[in-house]
């Protein structure tokens, strides 16, 4: 298969991201290779090769041999992803995919994963990352839940991810429809400026899934 060029990219650098997809995908490399040439807008072959790239950066940083991965998984991330010129979305993508392809991921990579989070804004994304860190982890022996949820006010989204009270609504609006968190109004959580704030936002179950793979897999210790 016959590469562009990229500009700002070595050609070694785009052979190296096409090999780690060519070990991904398996043997319908070449089927999927010729659909890249012909279909495939070379902004997006472009955005795709990057993603792949960070993705054998992400690999590579946790001593990861990738295995195959799911398809879905596989061109979500390189033909949706593609899509996305925001470089912490394209991040998001590439955890995804790495996740998936490390055989000993304790983190769960389901194929709705990728159609959430083509859904997604960056500014949604963010807010779903504040509640992951305000998420405390539980010890490994509790298997069937690993985190302690936390509700966090909507001062906190309105002052670290620069949000105003109608574009928050918005945001927590779909952010429910898929799933991912709970709006609470039975709580009273501190905000930013030490006030007691009535109601909050905590992740659903499955927003702490989705969340934790879409971040790069860590080294084993």
């Amino acid at each position: 298969m016959d590469l562009p060029e990229i500009s700002g990219m070595s050609k070694a650098a785009v052979e190296a991201a096409m090999d780690l997809f060519k070990k991904l995908a398996g043997p319908v490399f070449e089927e999927f290779g010729g659909l890249l040439q012909d279909q495939v807008k070379f902004w997006r072959f472009k955005n795709g090769v990057r993603i792949l790239q960070k993705a054998k950066r992400f690999l590579d940083d946790a001593g990861v041999s990738p295995q195959q991965v799911s398809l879905k998984v596989l061109i979500s991330s390189f033909g949706d992803g593609s899509l996305e010129e925001d470089e912490a979305m394209q991040d998001r993508w590439a955890s995804l995919l790495a996740n998936a392809a490390d055989p000993n991921s304790e983190v769960s990579v389901l194929p709705s994963f990728a159609e959430i989070l083509k859904e997604l804004s960056p500014k949604e994304a963010a807010i779903l990352d504040t509640l992951f860190i305000h998420a405390t982890p539980l010890p490994p022996v509790n298997a069937k839940k690993p985190y302690s949820v936390s509700t966090v006010a909507m001062g906190v989204f309105k002052h670290e991810v620069g949000l105003s009270d109608d574009e928050l609504e918005i945001l927590i609006n779909n952010l429910s429809r898929l799933g991912l968190c709970l709006q609470k109004m039975n709580f009273t959580v501190s905000s930013p400026s030490g006030e007691e704030e009535r109601g909050g936002l905590s992740l659903t179950p499955l927003g702490f899934a989705f969340v934790s793979a879409c971040r790069p897999p860590e080294r084993k210790r």
